[in-house]
């Protein structure tokens, strides 16, 4: 009986070491639950002016991509326009806004690779104004 009594204590540790190593079935689904995207389904940024100078900030947008980084790869389909691994969205190059404003699409990659895509609105807010005031 005594070279028994080692064995089922053998067991039992070796029984309750593989439960005490498993991933805590918490952690996955939290991982699980992540939802890639960006945190609005579209971005308007009101400007006070028809010009825009190069460099000027316009606003920021937000994405998740569920890689636990704060900063993501971003592509502007318009090029007078990028955005900062930080989600800052500037003006690449001077441009005037003729119709009061302009419109492009974001893209955004997950960790996945898949790609994510939000339309930005920038419009002149002054112009828009003096448009219902003048109706």
């Amino acid at each position: 009986m005594q070279s028994r009594m080692p064995a089922k204590i053998f067991i039992c540790q070796l029984a309750l070491f593989v439960i005490l190593i498993q991933v805590p079935p918490g952690i996955s689904e939290e991982q699980k639950q992540c939802e890639a995207g960006f945190s609005e389904s579209r971005y308007a940024f009101s400007v006070m002016r028809k010009v825009l100078e190069r460099g000027r900030i316009l606003g920021k947008v937000r994405f998740e991509s569920c890689s636990g980084r704060s900063r993501s790869l971003y592509s502007s389909e318009d090029s007078r326009f990028r955005v900062l691994p930080d989600g800052t969205v500037s003006v690449k190059r001077q441009l005037t806004l003729h119709t009061g404003s302009v419109s492009f699409v974001l893209n955004a990659w997950d960790s996945a690779g898949k790609k994510h895509s939000v339309p930005v609105f920038i419009w002149n807010e002054r112009e828009q104004q003096e448009a219902r005031l003048t109706q």
